[in-house]
């Protein structure tokens, strides 16, 4: 006996969202196994988050260190605006010949206040130069500037002093700190050839003074 055929159970189709489900779970296990498995651990990408939030706090301290020493560098330079640029441009020429001098510095330092060139301008060179040289720690720069400035200083101090003091400089640094009765020998010899004995005709006569034509 045949039965009626029953009507077919209608199947149900399959939703754009249940196959875009199933793509993405499938992307997910081909990137699984591609990637470390410590890529998809909580632990592990919380302490990545945390690593780039140090970087960027990073990057943003040296940025703002990097502003603050630009401008620290335009207030430098604009400690010399109230000279005039050839006086600028001259001191700074002078300063660099002294930095190239090496060994002879010295010599080079004299021949400059022989001539008059050393100013509070060309102390300023120096100074800005060696204040940049602390800004980038720059230890040997800062050394030698120190150094130069000093010395400079010291060679503009002599100039501006008078006679009697000048002397008295001389004669300290004469003085190497060990024999004292050596340092004053050399002080009478230095005394001598500064200041020669003159004899009792020159003391009660003038300079130039004939006895011939007097008598």
């Amino acid at each position: 006996r045949l039965h009626p055929a029953r009507p077919a159970v209608p199947l149900s189709p399959v939703s754009a969202v249940e196959k875009t489900k199933g793509a993405a779970a499938a992307a997910d296990e081909v990137q699984l196994e591609g990637m470390p498995s410590e890529f998809y651990d909580e632990e592990w990408q919380a302490n990545q988050r945390e690593r780039t939030k140090e970087w960027h706090a990073y990057r943003q301290k040296e940025e703002a260190e990097e502003e603050a020493k630009s401008s620290e560098y335009r207030e430098i330079g604009m400690r010399m605006k109230a000279y005039p640029q050839e006086e600028v441009c001259k001191a700074r020429v002078l300063v660099s010949s002294f930095i190239r001098a090496g060994e002879d510095v010295e010599k080079v330092i004299e021949k400059a206040a022989e001539r008059g060139e050393l100013t509070e301008l060309v102390l300023m060179v120096i100074w800005n130069r060696l204040d940049v040289a602390r800004r980038d720690d720059e230890k040997d720069a800062i050394r030698s500037l120190d150094l130069l400035y000093r010395r400079v200083e010291t060679e503009i101090l002599r100039s501006e002093a008078t006679p009697a003091m000048r002397l008295l400089d001389e004669l300290l640094n004469i003085h190497d700190g060990s024999d004292d009765d050596k340092w004053l020998k050399a002080c009478r010899k230095h005394m001598i050839e500064n200041f020669p004995r003159e004899d009792p005709f020159t003391m009660v006569f003038p300079p130039g003074f004939d006895m011939e034509k007097v008598c």
